[in-house]
C-alpha cells in the first residue's frame, strides 16, 4: 500500500466550506468530549425530582421546559463549536488534550448552575409564572446572573485558546491562506464574545441587586457585533476563495 507524506495527505482530505478536513475521523479527545456533553445534557434532564405524579406537577413539569431548552442550546453551541474547531485542525497533542479537558471541565462544573440561572431568570423575568427551582432574592438572582456569565465566558475563553493553539500549529498543519483567514476570524469571533461576556460580568458585579438582571441584555449586542463581523468576514472569504461553498 503507498505511503503518503503529510502534505500529500492534505490534497486526499475532504473539503467543506473551503476548509480541508483534517480530522475526519474521530479523536479520542472528540469522543471524550461528546460523551461529556451527552452526560451534561442526561443531568439536565435528570435536574428535576423527577416523573409528575399528579396533574399540577406534570403541568409544573411544562413550564421547566425553557429553561431546559435555553440551556440545552447553550451545551449544544458549544459541543458544536468544538466538533468544527476538531474535524478542522485534527490535533490530538497534549495541549490540544488539556484545553479540551478544561472544557469537559467547565461544562460539568456548569450545567446544573447555568439550568438554576436559566430557571432562575425566568421566574423573575414572568413574574413567577414560570418555576423556580428555589426561593430567592434580589442579591441571589445577582448570584445566578454570575455564575452564568462566569460559565459562559470561560467557555468563550476555552475556545478562543483552541483556535489561538491552532494558529501556534499553522506551520505543522500547513495552512492556506484561506484557512488561516478561516482560523484568525473564528478566534476573533470568540475575543468578541468574550469581551462582551466580561463586560456583562463586570455590570453584574457593579449594579444594584434591583437592576443586575439587566446587564445580561448585552447578550443581546452580539446579534449585532457578530451579524456585522460575519458579514464582513463572508465578503473577505470570497474575495480569497469565490468557489468556496461549492465543496462539499
Amino acid at each position: 500500500m503507498k505511503s503518503y507524506s503529510y502534505e500529500e495527505s492534505l490534497n486526499l482530505f475532504p473539503v467543506r466550506d473551503g476548509f480541508r478536513i483534517r480530522g475526519e475521523n474521530m479523536s479520542r479527545v472528540e469522543v471524550f468530549t461528546d460523551a461529556a456533553f451527552a452526560f451534561a445534557i442526561t443531568l439536565l434532564v435528570f435536574s428535576n425530582d423527577g416523573l409528575p405524579n399528579t396533574f399540577a406537577e406534570f403541568t409544573l413539569l411544562l413550564k421547566d421546559i425553557p429553561a431546559f431548552a435555553i440551556s440545552f442550546s447553550q451545551l449544544v453551541f458549544f459541543w458544536y463549536a468544538h466538533r468544527v474547531w476538531s474535524q478542522r485542525y485534527g490535533l490530538e497533542d497534549i495541549k490540544t488534550i488539556l484545553i479540551s479537558c478544561l472544557l469537559v471541565f467547565s461544562v460539568m462544573t456548569f450545567v446544573v448552575p447555568l439550568k438554576i440561572s436559566f430557571a432562575g431568570f425566568l421566574h423573575w423575568a414572568s413574574n413567577g409564572y414560570f418555576p423556580s427551582p428555589m426561593p430567592f432574592t434580589p442579591e441571589d438572582i445577582k448570584i445566578f446572573f454570575t455564575v452564568f456569565h462566569i460559565a459562559f465566558l470561560s467557555m468563550c475563553l476555552i475556545m478562543l485558546w483552541l483556535y489561538q493553539h491552532a494558529l501556534s500549529k499553522r506551520i505543522s498543519l500547513m495552512l492556506n491562506e484561506f484557512e488561516l483567514f478561516e482560523t484568525q476570524t473564528h478566534k476573533t469571533s470568540w475575543v468578541i464574545m468574550s469581551f462582551t461576556s466580561a463586560l456583562t460580568l463586570l455590570l453584574t458585579l457593579v449594579l444594584p441587586n434591583e437592576i443586575s438582571p439587566f446587564s445580561g441584555m448585552l447578550y443581546g449586542t452580539l446579534g449585532v457585533s457578530m451579524g456585522l463581523y460575519n458579514n464582513k468576514r463572508e465578503k473577505l472569504k470570497i474575495a480569497l476563495n469565490p468557489n468556496y461553498k461549492t465543496h462539499l
